[in-house]
C-alpha cells in the first residue's frame, strides 16, 4: 500500500511539474507516446542538430487532432533578431508518434520542454533557442528566460558576452529548467550582484564565459543586455578586462581535470581582493582548488549551494583546478575588486541583500 501511494505521488509530481524530455526517449514504429502532463500546457522544441527530414516524420498529436511535426515545432521563431520560441499550446491531452524506427529515434539529440499551467498564467516567461548569435536587450521587468541548446557541433556550449547591466538590476543564472517552486537559497551558478563575503555586491564589468549545458535559465529584475552564441570560450590564459570584474569557469561532466589560469588586470596602488563562489557536484574523492598560486589557495568540495573563498589581495593571476572530478561538474564564479587604499571594499558599490530580492 505504501509503495502504491509513493508511486501515485511520483506520477502526480511528474504530471504537475515542468519537464525537459530528450527526443531520443520517444518510441518509434507508429506507437503512441503519451505526454504525461497536466493540461493546459505549452510545448517548446529545440533540435538544431537533428535532420529536418526525420523531424518532419515525428508528430505531436492533440486530442482535437491539431497535428504538428517536430520540424514545425523547431521553427516556431517569429522574431528575426532572436530565436525566441513561440509556444505550441495543448489544451487537453497529446501524444507523440512517428514512423521512424527505434534506432533512428535513439540517434536524435533534440529536447522538448513542457511548461505547467501555472507558468502559462504569467506573461514573464520566455524560451530561447541558442541556435545563432543573438544580442538580447531585456526589458526593465521581472522575467524568467529558459535557454535550450541542442547544437551538438559545439557540444551544447553557449557563450555569454557583451554584458551590460544597470546597477539597480539583478540577474541570476541557474542550471536546468525553472519550476513552480522557489529555488534553494544560493543555488545559482552565476549572479550579478555577486555574493561577496555574505553580501551581494554589484560588479560593473562581466567577463565573457561559457556554459556547457543543454538547458539553463535566468531570472532577472531591471535592465540587462548580453549576447548568446552557440560557441565555446576557454578562459584559460585570458586576462581580466577591468579592475572590478567578475566571470565564470565551468568544468562539464566528462571533461578531464585541468588548470584554468586567469591573469588579473591590476594596479599596485590599489587595495584589492579576489574571490570565488563554487557550486556543483563531484564524485566522493573529488575536490576543487581555487586561489592565488603560491600565495593562498583553498581546497573545496562543491555542493548544491554556494561555497565561497576570498583572497584579501590581488595577485598576478589566480587559478581554478580540480582533482578526481572527471565524472562531475562544477561552476566557479570569480570576482576581482580593486579600490583606493583605505576605502571600504563593499560600501563603494551598490549593495543588495540576496534574501531581500522580492522577485525571487
Amino acid at each position: 500500500m505504501i509503495i502504491s501511494i509513493l508511486s501515485f505521488l511520483t506520477i502526480l509530481n511528474l504530471v504537475s511539474s515542468q519537464q525537459l524530455i530528450d527526443l531520443n526517449t520517444f518510441t518509434g514504429g507508429n506507437l503512441k507516446n503519451d505526454i504525461i502532463a497536466h493540461a493546459p500546457y505549452d510545448v517548446f522544441v529545440s533540435a538544431q542538430s537533428d535532420d529536418s527530414d526525420l523531424l518532419m516524420q515525428i508528430l505531436l498529436v492533440t486530442e482535437d487532432k491539431k497535428n504538428i511535426s517536430f520540424f514545425e515545432l523547431t521553427n516556431r521563431k517569429p522574431f528575426l533578431t532572436t530565436s525566441q520560441i513561440e509556444p505550441f499550446h495543448v489544451g487537453t491531452t497529446a501524444y507523440v508518434t512517428t514512423n521512424l524506427t527505434g534506432d533512428q529515434m535513439k540517434n536524435l539529440t533534440g529536447v522538448m520542454f513542457i511548461s505547467t499551467t501555472k507558468q502559462l498564467q504569467v506573461n514573464n516567461f520566455h524560451v530561447i533557442d541558442v541556435d545563432k548569435v543573438q544580442n538580447l536587450y531585456l526589458p526593465d521587468e521581472n522575467q524568467t528566460i529558459l535557454f535550450l541548446n541542442s547544437n551538438m557541433d559545439m557540444s551544447r556550449t553557449t557563450t555569454i558576452s557583451n554584458f551590460n547591466q544597470t546597477s539597480n538590476s539583478s540577474i541570476f543564472f541557474y542550471q536546468g529548467i525553472p519550476t513552480d517552486d522557489d529555488e534553494k537559497i544560493n543555488s545559482f551558478i552565476f549572479s550579478n550582484p555577486v555574493l561577496v563575503q555574505n553580501k551581494s555586491v554589484f560588479i560593473p564589468n562581466v567577463e565573457k564565459f561559457s556554459l556547457n549545458l543543454k538547458a539553463f535559465y535566468v531570472k532577472y529584475y531591471g535592465k540587462v543586455a548580453f549576447g548568446v552564441a552557440p560557441d565555446n570560450y576557454d578562459p584559460n590564459n585570458s586576462t581580466t578586462t577591468a579592475m572590478i570584474t567578475t566571470g565564470l569557469v565551468m568544468k562539464p561532466i566528462g571533461q578531464k581535470d585541468k588548470i584554468t589560469r586567469i591573469g588579473t588586470m591590476r594596479n599596485d596602488t590599489l587595495d584589492g581582493k579576489v574571490g570565488a563562489n563554487l557550486i556543483g557536484s563531484l564524485p566522493p574523492s573529488g575536490h576543487v582548488v581555487v586561489g592565488i598560486p603560491n600565495v593562498e589557495s583553498e581546497i573545496m568540495v562543491p555542493t548544491d549551494q554556494i561555497q565561497s573563498h576570498t583572497n584579501n589581495e590581488v595577485g598576478i593571476d589566480f587559478q581554478v583546478s580540480s582533482v578526481n572530478a572527471t565524472d562531475g561538474e562544477y561552476f566557479v564564479q570569480y570576482y576581482v575588486i580593486q579600490t583606493t587604499k583605505g576605502s571600504s571594499m563593499i560600501s563603494c558599490f551598490s549593495v543588495f541583500i540576496v534574501f531581500c530580492l522580492s522577485f525571487m
